[in-house]
């Protein structure tokens, strides 16, 4: 496709070029490079998701965008493996339990891509109000401000846009849980990444 893409451009008078209809014409082409087998990518990520906590704070409600139209996404949970033969993604999902979702774009039998995982923790926390004693970076904002008790763990990718960013300032989170509770341990997690 990036050939395809060069020769658009090389060919193609500035006047004369339309995105749109060179997609199209693209397209086309998917089946002449899977005959020749040609590993090409997807037009964008071939996986997104879209994941935010229910209204009850008791499930995660999951959408997965697929990256090209002729990709069909199957998921799995857990440590069940990923294939054609695993649940083919319709709708949006309620995970109403703490799980790891496994994700994988195919074109017919043919995996595209690494396949995405999410992981949600529901806890006692998750849903509650929290106090935060900074502000974070707009950037890395991971859903507001109450993102940190949604259950949605950011993944090893700085952008995927679950993590929360802070430089420079001390934390201190508070969770009000509403009542007293018996609490047997508490956790929290961290990326450093050094191009983010």
């Amino acid at each position: 496709p990036r050939m395809l893409a060069f020769s658009e451009v090389m060919w193609t008078a500035d006047s004369h070029r339309d995105f749109s209809e060179f997609h199209k014409r693209v397209r086309k082409h998917y089946v002449y490079l899977d005959g020749l087998g040609v590993k090409y990518g997807p037009e964008k990520g071939a996986i997104q998701f879209h994941a935010s906590l229910a209204e009850d704070a008791q499930s995660v409600k999951v959408e997965i965008e697929k990256g090209q139209e002729e990709l069909d996404l199957y998921y799995a949970f857990d440590s069940a493996n990923l294939s054609v033969q695993s649940e083919k993604y319709k709708r949006p999902l309620s995970i109403k339990k703490s799980s790891l979702l496994k994700v994988a774009a195919f074109n017919g039998t043919n995996q595209v891509g690494q396949s995405s995982t999410l992981k949600v923790e529901l806890s006692i926390s998750t849903g509650k109000k929290l106090s935060l004693s900074y502000t974070p970076a707009e950037k890395y904002l991971a859903g507001g401000l109450q993102a940190l008790a949604d259950g949605i763990k950011g993944s090893d990718r700085f952008y995927d846009g679950y993590w929360q960013g802070v430089e420079g300032q001390n934390m201190e989170i508070i969770v009000d849980l509403g009542e007293e509770t018996e609490v047997s341990s508490a956790g929290i997690g961290f990326l450093q990444s050094n191009p983010s």
